[in-house]
């Protein structure tokens, strides 16, 4: 199984080459930086970036709801979460904002 993130020009997700469509503009966020930084993320953070005006509780509520959307539309085997921390399977996905940094 293969991701792949074209985040420069017109946004394309694609997984193992069929077009994956988000339903919001967080669950896009969320994937483009587990996907750019290519990382592990604490939840609480990725919490914060993306709700910043929310309380704690209530953004990390949101944080469940969106990353079960994103685990619903790419599969559940391309994250890895222990409730504390995120991150996308490396070794199945390519960003292409990623690859310009390695090029450059």
């Amino acid at each position: 199984m293969t991701l792949r993130l074209s985040l420069q020009g017109r946004l394309l997700i694609e997984r193992d080459g069929n077009v994956v469509a988000l339903a919001t503009h967080e669950a896009v966020a969320l994937l483009a930086y587990l996907g750019v930084t290519a990382r592990p993320q604490r939840c609480e953070t990725l919490a914060g970036l993306l709700w910043p005006d929310a309380d704690r509780e209530g953004a990390m509520a949101a944080l469940r709801r969106t990353l079960a959307d994103v685990r619903d539309a790419i599969g559940a085997e391309m994250l890895t979460s222990d409730g504390q921390v995120l991150a996308l399977d490396p070794g199945a996905v390519t960003v292409d904002v990623r690859r310009v940094r390695e090029l450059l």
